[in-house]
């Protein structure tokens, strides 16, 4: 039997401390075959407490005064920096950076200089942004230097066809933990329809508290948020506020709820999406390509413009369908299912390999 070569993948990953538990894209590490991958990773926290060699950080602080995109900071330059002098004597086939718009600057140009002496590792770097954020971030000869670019939407593939073969180009689905967010066993209560929105960035929220406050004299619906941020007027009276909540109070916060109501301004993947499709929400939100990508199926109501007046009567309709509810409900988490993270992972080790 012909013995299998195990890989050495390095992940650098940047830290979110508000993400839940079972939330963020390395998830999918939980589920790459022990036997065939090895993996290291290193989860850097924003700012720049990190890079304590200050010879090397008074000369990294003038250049990214100079270079930097705004969102690669010291202790960014202080992960690559670790990285590439760890590579020069541990062996490491790929080094994935996950987010690479904060993580990618000045590896791949050390690896050339050393390429001629040493074998370097395959770099993938993959982006989480809309192109229309991306054009501010990306270190596009950085870019130009790595193996594979990996996105999570279409829009973002057109947008690196732009600088770089299409063939380097790798659109992979962002995946869920379907056996932590799952639908509840239990009744919901039908009295009302209780919507649910999470998180900041790229939200809506000013189309969601519009189309609460159209529906403020329907007492049968009431609007849920889970942000450390948004803060809703004084005079709302639908609209509950739910800040630094427990994984275990968001999980039963979702399986409580009857529908995820979600309007976007741009979006790629969604955290929030994802989870609420696997405890077997349907969704109401925004028409975009990539959230059609996603939920591409009867789980989702996707509105042109983030209209509030065709919000509410979307809203209104399916309090009045608990049929179609139910449909929506067991449409979504099928959906959820085929994203799941064993599936998805299977995407990535097939890549690892080809590299």
């Amino acid at each position: 039997m012909q013995k299998r070569i195990m890989k050495h993948v390095y992940i650098l990953r940047r830290l979110y401390p508000h993400w839940a538990e079972h939330s963020g894209i390395h998830q999918f590490t939980r589920y790459l075959d022990s036997d065939r991958f090895r993996v290291t990773m290193r989860s850097v926290p924003m700012g720049e407490d990190e890079f304590r060699i200050s010879r090397l950080r008074d000369y990294f602080k003038k250049k990214l005064e100079a270079e930097s995109n705004g969102v690669y900071k010291l202790n960014d330059a202080d992960a690559e920096l670790n990285l590439f002098l760890t590579s020069l004597y541990r062996k490491m086939d790929i080094v994935h950076m996950l987010d690479a718009e904060h993580s990618l600057m000045y590896l791949p140009f050390w690896f050339r200089w050393i390429k001629a002496v040493k074998k370097c590792p395959k770099i993938i770097a993959m982006f989480h942004q809309p192109p229309s954020i991306l054009s501010s971030l990306v270190a596009l000869k950085a870019c130009m230097l790595v193996d594979c670019i990996m996105v999570l939407s279409g829009e973002q593939a057109d947008f690196f066809k732009k600088f770089v073969p299409a063939e380097k180009i790798k659109l992979v689905f962002h995946g869920i933990d379907t056996g932590h967010y799952r639908p509840s066993n239990g009744y919901k209560d039908s009295d009302k329809l209780k919507c649910l929105a999470a998180g900041v960035w790229l939200r809506d929220y000013d189309a969601f508290i519009e189309t609460a406050k159209l529906l403020e004299e329907d007492s049968r619906i009431e609007f849920h948020i889970v942000s450390t941020d948004v803060q809703i007027p004084a005079e709302a009276r639908n609209i509950v506020i739910h800040r630094n909540i427990t994984d275990a109070a968001l999980l039963s916060l979702y399986q409580s709820c009857h529908v995820l109501f979600m309007p976007l301004k741009e979006a790629t993947a969604n955290n929030v999406l994802l989870e609420g499709i696997a405890c077997g929400l349907p969704v109401v939100s925004s028409d975009l390509s990539s959230v059609k990508a996603y939920l591409p199926g009867d789980e989702a109501v996707l509105i042109k413009g983030n209209d509030p007046v065709e919000f509410s009567k979307v809203l209104t309709g399916l309090m009045h369908a608990p049929e179609r509810l139910r449909a929506m409900s067991v449409a979504a988490r099928k959906r959820a299912e085929t994203l799941s993270w064993p599936a998805v992972a299977e995407q990535y080790m097939e890549l690892y390999l080809s590299l």
